[in-house]
């Protein structure tokens, strides 16, 4: 009986694990940039509810987060641009988290805002929603 190697069982666990990260990142990312996009005034008061952004930078960051998040979330299956799209979400989730912590710090009252809507925030569900997101990121890359 041929025995196989540790890595070699890894790499084949990994090639399953790899893509299934991708496609729930991207799924996460695609469908909170669309309901953002989709209500646009819930995404500008979201923005503002955080009161981390100047008052003339809360319209711009409302605009831009979400083609940006949908941006990322779809370059994860462009091989040449997938390394780019898994740095700008580790940025995403390390920003998303920053904000979460600092409005949980100042017992604000914020809405998420992550999947549109007027919710209002679970914070510490929020951090381990975000937390994990960035654990499944790490398994999403390739080692090299």
């Amino acid at each position: 009986m041929k025995r196989v190697q540790p890595g070699i069982r890894r790499e084949k666990w990994m090639g399953f694990v790899r893509p299934l990260a991708r496609l729930v990142l991207t799924g996460v990312f695609v469908v909170a940039a669309i309901f953002k996009l989709v209500e646009m005034g819930e995404t500008q008061n979201a923005v503002e509810s955080y009161s981390l952004l100047p008052e003339w930078a809360v319209w711009p960051a409302a605009l831009f987060l979400p083609w940006v998040e949908f941006v990322a979330g779809i370059s994860l299956w462009v091989p040449w641009l997938r390394a780019a799209a898994q740095e700008m979400i580790a940025l995403l989730l390390v920003i998303f988290l920053g904000a979460i912590i600092a409005a949980w710090a100042r017992g604000l009252d914020i809405q998420c805002g992550c999947f549109g809507g007027t919710e209002t925030a679970n914070y510490p569900w929020l951090v381990a929603r975000d937390l994990g997101l960035l654990g499944l990121l790490s398994l999403s890359k390739k080692k090299k």
